[in-house]
């Protein structure tokens, strides 16, 4: 994927979704042996349904871990994390056994938001039932939704991103994106450079916010994609 960096979020990444809604509890599936995964027969083997880490190619769904998308995205199917045993919960220890083995690891994501849960939803466009990207969106009808959450009861918070495709003719001015007529039509991202983003929503108190996580934020001209997540 020449055009695409990588993210934080298939992350963040970093690098949200449409409901402000609470989701429900994400539960992760059960460990697997990452000395079987990293066989060479099975690393490129096509999974139908929802994988160990929370994906699902052929749904175009994401349910899990944030962390555990770094271990499933087809984007570093080449880096030697690459399915290492999904995050359940376990906390820091699991954190400090993964630095131990891949210590490149602490410039992917904060250890602070391993217990960040992540729902993603996209169209072929910007990701294939193959797990293939495309050379670069621009151009496309791509589009992604995410949505964080962490934390329980009163200090529960969420974001909700919609990005979608610009278009060869759009421009940026400072952290704005422009179409041809000069009109706003989203905000720039910190990972997705191919990617407009034209809504943000946030709930509860989200401590993350600005440093890690957009402030609020409205396209002014009604960019939208419906209600793809509930």
């Amino acid at each position: 994927m020449k055009n695409i960096k990588i993210i934080f979020g298939m992350t963040c990444l970093m690098a949200f979704m449409f409901s402000c809604q609470e989701t429900e509890e994400i539960v992760p599936a059960r460990q697997m042996d990452v000395r079987a995964m990293h066989q060479p027969e099975n690393l490129n083997a096509k999974i139908t349904g929802t994988d160990e880490w929370g994906f699902n190619l052929n749904a175009q769904h994401y349910k899990g871990y944030l962390i555990n998308v770094f271990m499933s995205d087809p984007l570093f199917k080449d880096m030697p994390h690459y399915h290492y045993p999904p995050y359940q919960g376990e906390g820091i220890e699991y954190w400090n056994e993964l630095l131990s083995q891949f210590d490149y690891f602490q410039f992917m994501m904060p250890p602070f938001l391993l217990d960040c849960e992540l729902q993603m939803k996209w169209n072929n466009d910007l990701l294939s039932k193959d797990g293939i990207y495309p050379e670069t969106w621009v151009n496309s009808n791509a589009w992604i939704v995410f949505k964080y959450s962490m934390g329980e009861g009163s200090e529960r918070w969420t974001q909700m991103r919609k990005l979608i495709a610009s278009k060869s003719t759009d421009y940026i001015e400072g952290e704005r994106w422009y179409n041809m007529d000069g009109e706003e039509i989203g905000r720039t991202s910190f990972y997705w450079p191919d990617l407009i983003l034209i809504q943000v929503e946030n709930t509860g108190y989200n401590p993350y916010v600005p440093d890690w996580f957009y402030p609020e934020y409205h396209a002014p001209n009604g960019n939208g994609l419906g209600k793809v997540i509930n």
